[in-house]
Parts: structure tokens; sequence; C-alpha cells
């Protein structure tokens, strides 16, 4: 309309760009385009009237940035105001140190050093420059020292921390190797001490504090007649049934005893061992505690010496000294012994034995001459 009116160019306030995607500030430029027409006669080509109108857009950050040279956007904010506009000023362009901004709120204040008015046909612009902050030399070299030493204190703590990583590492695999060879150390002793256990001659058991075994080696399965993995878990004395030879006893709990006792010992002077299948051994039998390193009872520790074949022979051998070989009677000093014992039991005890004499005919005859 200002262009028709005035038939001279006229300039839009800021318009919206849309096939931009970043600078979509713009303005649009109108020009009136007249004709001449043959026969007019009018003065000048002024006067006629206009055909038609020429209408250019142009982007307001390319027409800043032809009009001033590259070391004013360098070193200097630039903006672009518009005073015609409505409501109020609008902001062409606005261009920072960090590169151009989209335009902000019309009429907001900026502070330049350097202010112009531009006149346009039918419209006033105003060009502000203000000087961009520059950076202090001295604040960057404290800056980039402060970020070298901090990252140095850094790097001498991580250095520092996987130092110490790698010491722990190494103590740990140290004691590891220690712990292992400790560990065969014990397992090769354990060993030794099974095959020991189980070489000997006698029976071994052993049991927990409780009294339940834990340990039997092949004399004692065989004397029992249980085996290890049956026997395992059970209490001794149902396993191992020990009674005395003269009065049929069983003995008492040995576990309870040995928990009183600081030494090996034995229970019973003639003892018998009832095996599981009826069978019976005469056992000489061996009970001690176990204590740990520092004196706590952990069990009971039993060893049976098979002695059946001693014991036959040693009563064989008594009987040979107290009998007769050929009568099978006792002999004369096995009768003598006999009466002693009777003669003190009746002193002593007051009580009463009958003596029953028997003659045989011609008894001593027979006797010596045989």
């Amino acid at each position: 309309a200002k262009a028709l009116r005035s038939g001279r160019p006229a300039v839009t306030g800021r318009v919206h760009l849309v096939q931009e995607d970043v600078d979509t500030s713009g303005i649009l430029v109108v020009q009136p385009v007249r004709s001449l027409i043959s026969g007019h006669e009018a003065g000048s080509s002024e006067e006629l009237p206009p055909a038609g109108f020429m209408v250019g857009a142009y982007r307001v950050g390319d027409l800043v940035r032809a009009a001033l040279h590259d070391s004013l956007s360098r070193e200097f904010d630039i903006r672009l105001v518009d005073l015609d506009g409505r409501p109020g000023e609008q902001v062409l362009f606005d261009e920072g140190s960090t590169g151009p901004q989209p335009p902000g709120n019309e009429g907001r204040s900026h502070g330049s050093a350097f202010s112009r008015e531009l006149d346009l046909p039918e419209r006033t612009w105003r060009l502000d420059l203000r000087p961009r902050e520059r950076v202090n030399p001295w604040r960057c070299c404290s800056t980039f020292w402060l970020t070298f030493f901090a990252g140095l204190l850094m790097t001498g703590i991580l250095c520092w921390y996987l130092e110490s990583i790698r010491r722990s590492d190494l103590r740990l695999h140290r004691t590891i190797r220690n712990l292992r060879a400790t560990e065969l150390e014990l397992f090769e002793e354990k060993e030794r001490a099974q095959v020991t256990l189980r070489s000997i001659a006698d029976g071994v058991v052993t049991t927990n504090p409780t009294g339940h075994i834990q340990f039997m080696n092949p004399v004692a399965e065989r004397m029992t007649g249980w085996a290890l993995s049956e026997a395992q878990g059970r209490v001794l004395c149902d396993v191992v049934r020990i009674i005395d030879e003269e009065s049929r006893e069983p003995v008492r709990d040995l576990v309870a005893f040995c928990q009183s006792e600081v030494r090996p010992t034995s229970l019973l002077q003639a003892a018998v061992l009832l095996g599981r299948h009826g069978r019976e051994y005469a056992v000489r039998e061996s009970v001690a505690p176990i204590h740990d390193l520092g004196g706590e009872f952990k069990g009971v520790a039993l060893v049976l010496h098979d002695a059946t074949d001693n014991r036959r022979m040693v009563r064989e051998m008594a009987h040979r000294a107290s009998h007769d070989a050929l009568t099978g009677l006792v002999n004369r000093r096995e009768f003598e012994h006999r009466l002693l014992e009777l003669l003190d039991d009746a002193t002593e005890n007051d009580s009463l034995h009958a003596l029953c004499y028997l003659d045989l005919d011609h008894f001593k005859i027979v006797n010596d001459t045989a």
C-alpha cells in the first residue's frame, strides 16, 4: 500500500520465511513497475500509474553480513532493530558471541557502544554494535595450569591406587599360595595318619564329642562286623559292645568316662567284644580322650587289641598247672590250695563245708604204675 501511494520502493517489517530452517527472519522489498503508454501526454514516467509490483524476499542475516566487514562480526555483537515495527520496535537481527540467535521480544533494552539509525523507504532501522568481552590471557593461563595440576594430581592418585591394588593382589596371591601349601601338607598328613591307622593290627575307633562314630579302621570293621559307611554317625555303644568276661555286664559309657581323663586307660582286665553276628573276641581295650590345641574335648579314641588266642593259651596253661593230665582232676597242689581257701572261708565267715573222701581199690598201685 505504501509503494502504491508513494510510487517508490517500500520495505516491510519482519516476516517469517517458512522455507528456511535456521535463519527464518526476513524482509520483503516491494518495487513498483511502471509501463510507458504511447500517446500518453504525461510529463514524466514517475507520474505514470504502476503496472505491477516486483517483490523480493531477503534474509536479514545475509543483508547484515554482506553490508558489514567480517572483522566487525568477530569483535562486535550486532543487533538490527526496526523502529517502525508494530507494536513498538522489532528486532530483525541479533548475533552475539555465541553465533546467530533468533530475534527476541520486541522493545527489549540492548546497551551498545555504537548505534546508528538507517533511513529506508517508508521505514527506519537502527544498527547497534557492542564490543564483545575479551578473554583475559592471565585468566586463561591460570585456568590452564589449574587444570594441568588437577589432572596431574588425579593421575598421581590413580597411579597410587593402581599400585595399591597391585600390591594387594600380590599379597593375596602369596596368601592363597601359602594356604594351598598348608592345605596340601594337612592333606598329606591326614593321608599318612589314615594309612597308619589302616595298617596297624589293632582296631581303632574314633568318635565326636557326643559319642557318634567318625572313623573305624579295617581291623575294627572286621571285629565289630560293621562297615565304616554303616557305622558312621551311630552311637559308639551300639556298634562296639564290650562286656565283662566273668560277669557278662556291659561296660559303662566310654565317652562320659573319658571326659574326666587325660591319659589312655583301660576299664576291664578281661573284656569281651560282642560282634555284630554273634562272634566274641577277647580284647584288651584302651580308651583315650581327644583334645584340640586349646584343650577342648573333641571325642574319644578307642583301641581294641584282639587277645583271644593269648587268653585261651593262658587259660589252657592254668588248667594244665592245676589238673592232672591223666585223669583230668585237680592235682594235689590245687587240692591243697582249694582246701586252704575253704578253711579260711570257714574261719572268717563261720561257714560250713563238706569233705567227701573216696577210696578206690588198689587205686594207688594203678596210679603209681601208670
